[in-house]
């Protein structure tokens, strides 16, 4: 049951198309059938797919950080009455939580992946933080990258993506350390 407050939220329905991973394995966010993309911080991702399956039509309530069909959760409830809050990070120590994400980084290999761009994907304010490939693919770059990416990033372009990441059950993720064209020369990503 909402709140009063919580029925104020933008909100979103619709039914899972896919899940977003990150380079260290954890799911992030989804995008939904309608197009929406729906960014949740990492902490959350056995919440998220503990209760929710692809398929699954969920109501989605948050922030709308941008104009883009994006929002930023803060309550996910899915049909079968599981209900997911962010009610801020666990109580745990910092050097847990950078010990815990250093363990994660030295369990990456390194991929390779060559694909067209689907869409870009973004951070809790809208900000850029990758693109998600027609193979399903997520590419994580620099939040502020040194160098203008737009051209490469641009959807139903080809991309061919170098750096370190994760395979798992709900899809690839590399941060990219090298980025380019098909066949073309791959420039180095300052992180």
């Amino acid at each position: 049951m909402l709140s009063a407050d919580e029925e104020l939220l933008p909100h979103v329905t619709s039914r899972v198309e896919r899940f977003l991973v990150n380079p260290d394995g954890d799911a992030d966010g989804m995008i939904l059938l309608n197009g929406v993309e729906v960014y949740f911080a990492p902490y959350l991702s056995n919440a998220v797919l503990t209760a929710v399956r692809i398929g699954d039509r969920i109501t989605v309530y948050g922030v709308l950080p941008m104009a883009e069909p994006m929002i930023v959760a803060a309550i996910i409830e899915a049909t079968n009455g599981a209900r997911i809050e962010d009610c801020g990070l666990p109580a745990r120590t910092l050097s847990d939580i950078e010990a815990e994400r250093r363990n994660k980084q030295r369990e990456r290999c390194t991929l390779q992946v060559e694909a067209l761009v689907r869409r870009t994907l973004h951070g809790p304010t809208g900000e850029t933080r990758g693109v998600l490939l027609d193979d399903g693919t997520t590419v994580a770059l620099p939040i502020h990258p040194t160098e203008d990416l737009s051209e490469l990033l641009s959807p139903a372009g080809w991309l061919a993506v170098r750096g370190g990441g994760r395979v798992t059950e709900n899809g690839m993720a590399i941060e990219a350390d090298e980025i380019g064209r098909l066949g073309g020369v791959m420039q180095v990503v300052q992180h």
